[in-house]
């Protein structure tokens, strides 16, 4: 399984001959190369499809479905849609999935999040797919992964009031926001840091409202929104913020701030993210993660 790094007509990935193409659900990312635009975005992820290639979609927005069918078309490819060839349901932390010939029930993912059923219905699909082709995948093995998959970074619980979350664009800070909306989480002190292509005030956004205390930092790149930007837009939503050198700081200070009660939540890139780990988890227990 291969990962684009970077949108994906230009991507170095785009030189292998897959058996198959994965769209996850865009959102504005990486502007600066890919568009200011879900369209132009839309445009750069297409440009892994293949003549010949199988091609299967997460839910999009329709800007981005118009985009993927037009270059599918152009392919002659046939594109397999969330919602139209297989879906899925979760109630009280079971999973089920349905198509292409296969339906799991009674599934219990270990990731958490709205987004993450998306990604993880994605997989199936791509799973159930292979295994119409021919490809050997017993079901004892999807349930495996589904339910022993850990991704560090993403919604990571370290403890039961240390959050870590790698959101670090605005659509993954609106999902960010939505868990903490969905396990009613208040008064969080946010340690935050972003790389300098990032869209702060967007990103803040709709994190501020369930923030009392703002830490800013730098994440260990070397381009950085300046922290003291990150400290004025939270001021002006009332929040109490300082800024300081470094992650290892900001975590000291946030955790010496807070009150019982009070959850830590480290967002805002996953740089930032691992720094955190490194400082809060014995060595041990780190597992690498990436941007």
């Amino acid at each position: 399984i291969l990962e684009t790094g970077l949108g994906g007509r230009l991507d170095a990935t785009n030189v292998v001959d897959p058996k198959l193409c994965l769209i996850t659900p865009i959102a504005l990312d990486h502007t600066a190369y890919l568009g200011n635009s879900l369209a132009e975005v839309a445009a750069e992820k297409a440009g892994i499809f293949k003549p010949g290639v199988q091609v299967i979609s997460a839910r999009q927005k329709p800007e981005v479905d118009a985009v993927l069918h037009a270059k599918s078309a152009v392919l002659k490819l046939p594109l397999l849609q969330a919602g139209r060839d297989y879906d899925w349901q979760s109630v009280a932390e079971q999973f089920s999935f349905q198509g292409l010939n296969c339906e799991l029930t009674g599934l219990r993912p270990k990731l958490l999040g709205v987004h993450q059923q998306q990604n993880l219905a994605l997989a199936l699909a791509a799973a159930a797919y292979l295994r119409q082709a021919g490809v050997a995948i017993p079901e004892s093995a999807l349930r495996q992964g589904v339910e022993q998959t850990r991704w560090p970074g993403r919604l990571e619980w370290l403890s039961e009031d240390i959050l870590l979350d790698g959101a670090h664009n605005p659509a993954g800070a609106k999902v960010l926001a939505g868990y903490l909306k969905q396990r009613k989480l208040r008064d969080l002190h946010l340690v935050v840091g972003l790389k300098a292509d990032k869209q702060a005030e967007k990103l803040l956004a709709p994190l501020l409202p369930f923030v009392s205390h703002l830490h800013a930092t730098r994440p260990p790149v070397d381009e950085a929104v300046p922290p003291e930007k990150l400290v004025q837009l939270a001021r002006k939503s009332g929040i109490l913020a300082a800024e300081y050198a470094d992650p290892a700081a900001a975590i000291a200070g946030a955790l010496q701030d807070r009150t019982a009660g009070q959850t830590l939540l480290v967002a805002g890139s996953l740089f930032l993210v691992a720094a955190a780990r490194e400082h809060l988890l014995p060595a041990t227990e780190l597992l690498s993660i990436s941007d």
